[in-house]
């Protein structure tokens, strides 16, 4: 764990891979990035690959088996936590930048999209203080939690994502 925390402080150190200088020059000379446009669409697809792994994966195994070995944190009974924090992160990167981006391009797209965030959060608040009760004991729970997530992933695929082709100077 220790490692992986150092890995990833010096991925955004300045003096290390700099990916938050990598994002802010987009689209200049020496940025690992072409385009403002592909660099938006990494971080978009940043925030689409979690939610997708959250409702069909992370959710939607144990779901679909019953089992709590597939539990993302059986052993701890953390995985609702950790499942939220997933969610939250994937939040505040949009929050972060996306949002201005999106808004500009289509408010109400933005103001959806936010609504889903809160949607998809307070349906996994609602499962309960455990995943692994709610498994067994009320699963139409998580199947909701599931859904609202489902429903934000193919808003941040279907219209979020396909804005990217339209910013300006991108040339992919």
């Amino acid at each position: 764990l220790a490692g992986e925390a150092a890995g990833l402080h010096a991925a955004w150190a300045s003096d290390g891979g700099d990916y938050g200088g990598q994002l802010a020059t987009a689209g200049e000379e020496g940025s690992l990035y072409v385009s403002v446009g592909a660099a938006l669409q990494e971080v978009i697809m940043g925030m689409i690959g979690p939610t997708e792994e959250v409702a069909a994966e992370k959710i939607g195994t144990p779901l679909q088996t019953g089992d709590s070995r597939y539990e993302e944190s059986r052993f701890s009974d953390n995985t609702l936590a950790d499942l939220q924090n997933d969610l939250s992160g994937a939040r505040d990167v949009y929050l972060g930048g996306v949002s201005t981006f999106v808004a500009a391009q289509d408010a109400r797209l933005d103001q959806l999209v936010r609504a889903q965030f809160d949607q998809a959060l307070e349906a996994l608040a609602a499962v309960g203080p455990s995943f692994d009760a709610a498994l067994h004991d009320h699963p139409e729970a998580l199947r909701a939690a599931q859904q609202a997530i489902f429903t934000l992933n193919h808003t941040l695929m279907t219209r979020v994502a396909p804005l990217v082709g339209g910013v300006e100077g991108d040339d992919d």
